[in-house]
């Protein structure tokens, strides 16, 4: 707004109050303005550290929890009866609450037979199993085995499997390695090529060409 300053004296002075209360209404804007712009710089300041320091402090968490004298990164199983059978592979050590791949690592046999497991993933990460009884559980899906080329004795007795397509591509199960499927519900229709293909091998697939 615009206050009009009047040559009449009278008016000069009603003028002068009013100038002067314009002033204050500017300042007080201005003042206003510079604590909304602080309060703002304040909060995305404050924001970008706490995220800053949030994120920081999540990937120190994360990368300490394996940077032991084994270190590589933290495995995590999809069934809690398949980690204790590999926990108690490695009794004789202490392995604490996490478990690292390069422990892992080093296990060549598991026997996990009878501890209801249902689910193998998380196995992938035994690069050097060369031997594992599953005898007695509760399995369906074999996928978790494909990457394990280094197996060359494998039970599966008594679970669920259906499929063999997994251990087909595991290039690994070759010529003179043993993998027993007896009492599971394979459609020997169904999977007669993978059954063939693992035959042909030259791998000794019991009840199918022991």
């Amino acid at each position: 707004m615009r206050c009009r300053i009047f040559k009449n004296s009278i008016f000069l002075a009603l003028s002068a109050l009013a100038l002067a209360g314009c002033n204050d209404g500017d300042e007080t804007d201005d003042d206003s303005d510079a604590g909304t712009d602080s309060d703002t710089d304040t909060d995305a300041d404050s924001g970008a550290d706490s995220g800053s320091d949030g994120g920081t402090d999540t990937d120190t968490e994360t990368d300490a929890e394996c940077t032991g004298e084994g270190g590589g990164y933290v495995v995590e199983f999809a069934d809690p009866n398949l980690e204790q059978a590999v926990r108690e592979q490695f009794e004789e050590f202490d392995l604490g609450d996490v478990l690292c791949s390069e422990e892992l690592q080093l296990l060549m046999g598991l026997e996990a037979s009878g501890y209801g497991i249902a689910d193998l993933g998380g196995i992938q990460a035994l690069m050097a199993l060369e031997s594992a009884n599953f005898f007695l559980n509760d399995v369906t899906d074999l996928a978790p085995l494909a990457g394990l080329v280094a197996l060359d004795e494998l039970w599966l007795t008594h679970n669920g499997v259906t499929d063999l397509a997994p251990l087909v591509a595991n290039e690994g199960i070759a010529d003179g390695d043993y993998v027993d499927l007896v009492d599971n519900p394979i459609d020997e229709t169904a999977q007669a090529e993978n059954i063939a293909a693992l035959c042909d091998r030259g791998v000794h697939l019991d009840p199918y060409c022991p």
